[in-house]
């Protein structure tokens, strides 16, 4: 019940604070592109929430 509850407040976009533990937050990510040395091949990674 409690990871559910951390879960629920973060996807409302609700910053959680855990006094001596940490902070957890959702953030936006631009998207990039990246490249596979070994295919020489470029992919498009979407943007993402970390």
């Amino acid at each position: 019940m409690f990871l559910d509850k951390i879960v629920q407040e973060l996807s409302h976009g609700n910053r959680i604070e855990l006094r001596d533990f940490g902070v957890f937050e959702v953030k936006q990510r631009a998207a990039r592109k990246a490249r596979i040395l070994e295919q020489e091949t470029k992919h498009l990674y979407r943007q993402k929430k970390s």
